[in-house]
C-alpha cells in the first residue's frame, strides 16, 4: 500500500513539475523566437549594407579605371576628346559622363560645358575623395532626380588635375534596397546623418518624406527614440529601435561606407508576431504530447525500477572485455569521490594507445584484446587510494581519476605506468607500445562531467601531435581547439553551400603590358556578404582533408565563368588554377577534373594547372605521372612558388613543366646585389630549359623595369592589378574587346 502511495505521489509531483516546465519552456521559446527574428532583421540590414557598398564600390572602380587612363596621359586634351567620352557613355550605359578641370568647367558626353565649381561632389573629389552626391535635379531633365558619382584624376606625380564624374538616376538606389523575406512587407531607406532621405524602397510606408526624423517626431512617443538614433548616427554606431508610425515597427540601422549615409531596414511588428504565433502554438501542442507521454514513461519506470535496478547497474557500469568500470561509472562517481577526499588534489588522466588500429591489423584482434586487458590490469595495480577510479572509455582509450599531494607525484606515477607498458609480449611477438596522455587538474567542481572529460581529451589529442610523455590542459589549448572546431564546421557548411568561388588576378606581357591571362584565386564568399582570403581556410582545409572539395568548387566556377565569357563574345584568356596535393597522388582526381571541363564544354587551352614546388619533395615519381596525364589532356602545367622549396632546376625539367612561376620572395630581394644576381640567373636557366617565365608578387615600377630587362615573359602582381571579381575582370575583357587600354 505504501509503495502504491509513493508511486502516486511521484506521478503527481512529476505532473506539477512538467506543467511548470511547460509554461516556462513556452515563454522561453517565445523570447528566443523574437530574439532570432530581431537577429534576422539585423542580418538583413547588414546584407543591404554589403549590397549597397558593393554596388557603389563597383561604380567607383569603373570610374577610377577611366580616371587613371586620363591621368596617365601627359598631353590629354580634355576639351577636344568628346568622342572618347561619348563612347564610354554608350559602352557602359552611363546617363552622362563628364570631365571637370580644376577651376570648374566640365566637358560632358552631351557636348555641353557646364560650371560645376560650386557642386559639392566636385569640391570633395578635388580634395582626393571618391564621392556620391545627394539627390540632385538633372540639369538636362528637371523631372529626373540623379546622383553624381565622382573621382579625382591624378597625373603621374599624384597631383589632382581634374575630376571624372558620371550620373545615375536616383531610382537606381531602389534596386539595391531589396527585402528577401517577410513576404515583401519590409522596406528600407538610405538616410544621411541628419535624417534626410537619400532614397527609399518602393513599398516604404513613409513614402515621399524628405526627413525621417521630423516625420517620426510628429508622434510624441517617438521623440526619445529619434534622439537615440541621432546620437547613434553622430557616434557612427548602428542599432535597433521600435517606433510607432501607422502601427508599431521594428527598425535596424547601420552605417554605410559612403559619405555620412545610413541604411535603415524596417519591418512591421505584426509581421514578426504572425511568424511567432504558429510556432508558439506548435510548441504548446508538442509540449502537451510530451507531457502525456511523460506520464506514461514515469509510471512505467517507477513500476519497473526495483526489478531491474541491480541488473542495469551491472550492465551500465562495467566493461565486459577488461572487467573494469566504464565511462558511465566515472560520470556517476567522479564528483562524489572527489568530495570525499578533499585533502588531496585530483586530476583526470586519459591514456590513448598510439597506432592501436595498426596493431590489430598486423597481429590480429586477439593481440589487441590482450593489450587492452593487460593495460587495464596495470592501471588497477597502480591505484593508491580506493577512491581512485580506473575506467575504459571508447576503443583503446582509458581514463583514471588520480589523487595526489604534489604534481611531481602524479607525473611519477604516470611515467611508471608508461614504462611498464612500453614492451608487451604477446605469444611469441614482442610489441612496442607508446601512449598519448592528457591531464586535466580538477580545480573547479562546478564543471559538468562532460566538460572535465573533454578537457582531458583535448590535452590527449594535443599530445598526439607531440613527442612529450604527457600534456596538461590549459585555457589557451581549450580555446584553440574550440576555435578550430568552429572553423572546421564553418568550412564544411561553406562547401555544402558552394560558397567557395574564383577571383582572378590578371597576368600581363612584360614588354607590351597587355593582359595575357589570369590566375584563379579561391575566395570564401560567405552568406553574410563577407569575403575570406585563402590564408584563413587553406591550411586547416588541407589538415582536415577538405581542400580537394574546395579545389573542385573553384575549378567548376572557373569553367562556368569561361563559358559565360564565351557566350558574351568576350576575349577568352588562359586561366591558371591551383591544384592541391590531393590531385597529384592519383590519376582518378585528374580524370574527374577533365569530366567537369567536358561537361561545361570548355577547352583545355583556356585552363592551365599550377603545382606548388613543395609538392615535389619525396613525391617525384607520382608527380611525374600526374604531369604526364595533364599534358595528355592538353593542359599546360605551371610550377608555382619556385624558390620556396628545395627542388633543383634539373628535376623541374625532368618533370616537363611548361611555365616557371618565380616566387615573390625573389622579387622582394630585387635592389640588392645578391637578389638581382639570383633572379637573373634563375630566369636565364629557366629559359635555357625551354620554360616560359612568370614572376608573381611584383608591386613597384622598379621591380617591373628590372624584370623586363632580365627577359621575364609575364608579370603578375599589385603593380598592375589586384585580384578581381568576376564582374571586374569581365569589364577588363570588355575593354580588351573594344581596344580600350586598361
Amino acid at each position: 500500500m505504501k509503495k502504491h502511495k509513493r508511486i502516486i505521489f511521484l506521478v503527481i509531483l512529476s505532473i506539477m513539475g512538467l506543467v511548470n516546465a511547460l509554461l516556462l519552456f513556452n515563454k522561453y521559446i517565445d523570447n528566443k523566437l523574437e530574439s532570432q527574428l530581431m537577429t534576422s532583421l539585423e542580418n538583413l540590414s547588414q546584407q543591404n549594407v554589403v549590397i549597397i557598398n558593393h554596388q557603389i564600390e563597383d561604380k567607383f572602380s569603373l570610374l577610377q579605371m577611366f580616371a587613371n587612363e586620363v591621368g596617365d596621359k601627359k598631353n590629354y586634351d580634355i576639351v577636344q576628346d568628346h568622342k572618347k567620352v561619348e563612347k564610354l557613355s554608350q559602352i557602359f550605359g552611363f546617363r552622362l559622363v563628364g570631365i571637370a578641370l580644376p577651376d570648374g568647367p566640365a566637358y560632358t558626353s552631351y557636348k555641353k560645358v557646364v560650371d560645376v565649381s560650386q557642386r559639392r561632389y566636385f569640391q570633395e573629389s578635388m580634395k582626393g575623395k571618391n564621392y556620391v552626391s545627394e539627390p540632385l535635379d538633372d540639369i538636362y531633365d528637371s523631372n529626373v532626380k540623379i546622383n553624381v558619382y565622382s573621382v579625382p584624376i591624378y597625373d603621374e606625380y599624384k597631383n589632382i588635375k581634374g575630376v571624372f564624374f558620371t550620373t545615375y538616376k536616383n531610382e537606381d538606389f531602389k534596386k539595391f534596397l531589396r527585402i528577401s523575406s517577410y513576404n515583401g512587407k519590409g522596406y528600407s531607406y538610405i538616410l544621411d546623418s541628419k535624417g534626410n532621405v537619400i532614397s527609399d524602397s518602393p513599398q516604404a510606408q513613409i513614402y515621399g518624406t524628405k526627413n525621417m526624423f521630423k516625420t517620426l517626431e510628429k508622434y510624441s512617443e517617438n521623440k526619445e527614440i529619434v534622439n537615440q538614433m541621432k546620437k547613434d548616427f553622430q557616434n557612427g554606431q548602428g542599432g535597433e529601435i521600435s517606433y510607432n508610425y501607422k502601427g508599431y515597427k521594428y527598425a535596424n540601422y547601420a552605417p554605410l561606407n559612403i559619405n555620412d549615409w545610413w541604411c535603415v531596414t524596417i519591418v512591421p511588428k505584426n509581421v514578426l508576431e504572425q511568424r511567432i504565433l504558429p510556432i508558439s502554438y506548435g510548441v504548446i501542442a508538442i509540449c502537451i504530447a510530451i507531457f502525456i507521454v511523460s506520464l506514461g514513461v514515469i509510471a512505467y519506470i517507477v513500476l519497473k525500477q526495483n526489478k531491474y535496478q541491480s541488473h542495469l547497474k551491472k550492465i551500465a557500469y562495467y566493461d565486459k572485455l577488461t572487467e573494469i568500470h566504464n565511462k558511465a561509472y566515472l560520470e556517476e562517481k567522479l564528483t562524489q569521490n572527489i568530495n570525499a577526499n578533499t585533502e588531496k588534489k585530483s586530476a583526470l588522466v586519459i591514456y590513448n594507445i598510439r597506432k592501436f588500429k595498426m596493431i590489430n591489423e598486423i597481429y590480429g584482434t586477439g593481440a589487441g584484446d590482450y593489450i587492452l586487458k593487460s593495460f587495464a590490469n596495470s592501471l588497477k595495480q597502480y591505484k593508491t587510494n580506493e577512491l581512485e577510479i580506473v575506467v575504459r572509455g571508447y576503443g583503446d582509450e582509458f581514463a583514471v581519476l588520480y589523487f595526489y599531494n604534489h604534481k611531481e607525484e602524479l607525473e611519477k606515477r604516470i611515467q611508471s605506468i608508461l614504462a611498464i607498458n612500453k614492451h608487451i609480449q604477446y605469444l611469441s611477438y614482442p610489441i612496442d607500445l607508446s601512449f598519448a596522455v592528457g591531464i586535466y587538474e580538477i580545480k573547479n567542481m562546478n564543471c559538468m562531467f562532460e566538460r572535465i572529460y573533454n578537457y582531458a581529451s583535448i590535452a590527449k589529442n594535443e599530445n598526439k601531435e607531440r613527442q612529450d610523455l604527457f600534456t596538461y590542459y590549459c585555457d589557451e589549448l581549450g580555446n584553440e581547439q574550440i576555435t578550430i572546431k568552429r572553423k572546421e564546421d564553418a568550412i564544411k557548411k561553406g562547401i555544402e553551400n558552394k560558397e567557395f568561388k574564383a577571383w582572378f588576378q590578371p597576368k600581363f606581357d612584360a614588354k607590351s603590358k597587355k593582359i595575357t591571362g589570369m590566375e584563379a584565386l579561391a575566395r570564401w564568399e560567405k552568406e553574410d556578404g563577407s569575403i575570406l582570403l585563402p590564408n584563413y581556410f587553406i591550411s586547416l582545409s588541407e589538415k582536415i582533408r577538405l581542400i580537394q572539395d574546395i579545389d573542385e568548387l573553384v575549378f567548376i566556377d572557373v569553367c562556368k565563368k569561361i563559358k559565360q565569357w564565351e557566350l558574351q563574345g568576350l576575349s577568352i584568356l588562359p586561366v591558371s588554377v591551383n591544384l592541391s596535393q590531393a590531385y597529384l597522388n592519383g590519376l582518378s582526381a585528374l580524370n574527374h577534373l577533365k569530366k567537369i571541363m567536358d561537361e561545361y564544354g570548355v577547352s583545355s587551352e583556356f585552363i592551365q594547372l599550377e603545382i606548388t614546388e613543395s609538392y615535389m619533395i619525396d613525391n617525384e615519381e607520382s608527380l611525374n605521372l600526374a604531369v604526364t596525364k595533364m599534358h595528355e589532356y592538353g593542359f599546360k602545367v605551371l610550377l608555382d612558388d619556385f624558390g620556396v622549396g628545395y627542388s633543383s632546376l634539373m628535376s623541374i625539367h625532368s618533370l616537363d613543366f611548361d611555365i616557371l612561376k618565380i616566387d615573390k620572395s625573389f622579387v622582394d630581394a630585387i635592389g640588392t646585389a645578391s637578389g638581382n644576381a639570383i633572379i637573373q640567373y634563375t630566369i636565364q636557366l629557366g629559359k635555357k630549359l625551354d620554360m616560359k617565365i612568370v614572376v608573381e608578387g611584383v608591386e613597384t615600377k622598379e621591380q617591373y623595369e628590372f624584370l623586363k630587362i632580365c627577359g621575364c615573359d609575364e608579370i603578375q602582381g599589385y603593380y598592375f592589378a589586384k585580384p578581381q571579381t568576376f564582374y571586374e575582370i569581365s569589364k577588363i575583357l570588355l575593354l580588351k574587346k573594344e581596344n580600350i587600354s586598361y
